[in-house]
Order: structure tokens, then sequence, then C-alpha cells
């Protein structure tokens, strides 16, 4: 197992937050930057709203 550790900065000051998980020795980079962004989503609760024109 590999250990790795996620660093997430909103750019706010004494703000971040660091995110550990494990993955088996044969995963990918790619599949790694995945499960990191992942991790990181999963503690940013957001939505989307369209746009209104406002005359």
């Amino acid at each position: 197992m590999r250990k790795i550790l996620v660093y997430a900065n909103a750019n706010i000051p004494d703000d971040g937050v660091e995110i550990e998980f494990e993955v088996e020795n044969d995963v990918t980079d790619d599949r790694i930057g995945e499960e990191a962004l992942q991790a990181v989503m999963n503690l940013v609760d957001w939505y989307w709203v369209e746009a209104r024109k406002y005359d």
C-alpha cells in the first residue's frame, strides 16, 4: 500500500486541509490524481445556478 497526502488550499489566510488516503502499490499516477480530486470534492459543498439577464 502507498500512503498519499493531498493538500487543498483555497487561498484564504490560515485555510487549508490535508487529506490522507491509501492506494495499492500498482495504482497509476493518473488514478491517484482522480482519487485525490474526489477526496477534495467530498469536502466541498457547491451548487450552480443559471445566470439571469438584468436589463
